[in-house]
């Protein structure tokens, strides 16, 4: 990445983190994220013109980097849920930035949990299918033949672990019953973390199964549709719920507890619709 690029995502990122030092307010404007099969052909479009402008200017290398450096204090603890909140909204309001249009569609797995390869979602038309046999290089599909540059320069890569089939994820049913079950964030997040979240990750393999799993868009998609997951919880009565392990060394989580980058409270995140977390979704997952 050119050092000037760096310094102006360094610079942009700097003002978001500071934002919300500014106040919380019920926002005036709502991002509304859509399922992706319900995208107009107008709205794919936004969405393809965008992420290439991103590509460009080298977004996916800043969040990888930030994902990578951050990773074990956000996976296996209670940030996990909340970390990836502000994530996936910092990378739709920097999208935004290009496309007021754009906003971060979730995949909604349910729908192709018994065979997730033959999903639509993975067709040339939407974000390509698995990698070549040869080298695991992802050749069709939105983000066909990048190169990735962070950690190092590769192919964006797919190794489906199941060959060329996906081994089957987890149903609306098992999810179901973790949110009526489930009355603690310390047991509601790993039995989505280690599940429904880990499932798709371990699936599509390659770049998805690493630390820098950010490289691939399906990553934002995915952890939308986990995200819509929370929301469904948080909307049974556990809106503010949040307790649980912190990374190994470090307190319990907390809604005071700062995010692990981003340095604002967990309390800042908990609500859509208010301070930074301007969008919602179109249907119930």
């Amino acid at each position: 990445m050119r050092q000037a690029t760096l310094f102006s995502i360094i610079s942009i990122s700097a003002l978001s983190i500071s934002a919300w030092a500014a106040g919380v307010a019920q926002c005036t404007s709502i991002a509304e994220r859509k399922e992706i099969l319900d995208l107009s052909p107008e709205e794919w479009i936004v969405l393809q013109s965008t992420v290439a402008l991103l590509r460009r200017d080298g977004w996916f290398q800043w969040y990888s980097y930030i994902h990578d450096t951050s990773f074990n204090s956000i996976h296996g603890t209670s940030h996990f849920f909340p970390f990836h909140r502000r994530f996936i909204r910092d990378f739709e309001m920097i999208g935004q930035r290009y496309n007021p249009r754009f906003a971060v569609p979730y995949w909604n797995e349910f729908k192709d949990y018994r065979n997730p390869a033959l999903s639509p979602i993975l067709s040339t038309s939407y974000f390509g299918g698995n990698g070549r046999a040869t080298d695991g290089c992802v050749s069709d599909g939105l983000q066909a033949g990048w190169t990735m540059t962070y950690p190092n320069s590769h192919c964006l890569a797919r190794t489906f672990n199941g060959g060329a089939q996906i081994q089957a994820w987890y149903t609306s049913e098992y999810t179901s019953s973790v949110m009526q079950r489930d009355t603690t964030m310390a047991k509601f997040r790993p039995d989505i973390e280690y599940t429904v979240h880990g499932a798709a990750h371990i699936g599509l393999g390659g770049d998805m199964s690493t630390r820098t799993s950010t490289n691939d868009m399906v990553f934002m998609v995915h952890h939308a549709f986990i995200d819509h997951i929370w929301a469904s919880w948080q909307s049974q009565g556990y809106q503010m719920t949040m307790d649980g392990p912190g990374a190994p060394g470090e307190p319990d989580v907390t809604l005071a507890s700062l995010l692990p980058y981003y340095q604002e409270p967990v309390e800042s995140v908990m609500t859509l619709g208010w301070g930074l977390m301007c969008y919602g979704y179109a249907a119930p997952v």
